[in-house]
C-alpha cells in the first residue's frame, strides 16, 4: 500500500472539530441541548449510567455536536431542567454550565437561560 500526502493549501480548523462537545474548565458555556437519553457507558470493567444530549447552539453559534456525561453530579443539577421541559412538552432547553477543578474534584454550576 503506498501512503499519498496531498497538500491543500488553506487550513480549513472545521475539519479538526469533534462531534463532541467537551466541557473546558472555567470556561462558561451556554448550550441549547435537545433530544436527551440516558446512556450506559463502559470504562474498562465497570459500566456507568449517564445522559446524553444533541447540542444545537454553543454560546449562541448553531452546530450539530453531542454532549455525554456520567458525572452523577451534573447530572443532578440537569436533572431539574429536563424534568421541566419534559414537564411543558419542549424538546429542548438553554443552559449555561461552569466546569471548575478536575478529578475527583470537579464541580459544576448550572443554569438555566
Amino acid at each position: 500500500m503506498e501512503l499519498t500526502t496531498e497538500k491543500i493549501g488553506k487550513i480549513e480548523w472545521g475539519d479538526f472539530r469533534s462531534n463532541f462537545f467537551v466541557l473546558e474548565v472555567n470556561d462558561p458555556a451556554d448550550l441549547l441541548l435537545t433530544e436527551w437519553v440516558q446512556i450506559k457507558r463502559s470504562f474498562g470493567e465497570t459500566e456507568r449510567n449517564g445522559l446524553a444530549f444533541k447540542v444545537l447552539e454553543i454560546d449562541g453559534k448553531r452546530v450539530d455536536q453531542s454532549f455525554e456525561t456520567c458525572s452523577k453530579r451534573l447530572i443532578r443539577l440537569l436533572k431539574p431542567l429536563v424534568e421541566e421541559a419534559e414537564l411543558n412538552q419542549r424538546r429542548e432547553f438553554r443552559v449555561r454550565i461552569i466546569r471548575t477543578g478536575g478529578g475527583y474534584d470537579t464541580r459544576y454550576s448550572v443554569k438555566k437561560l
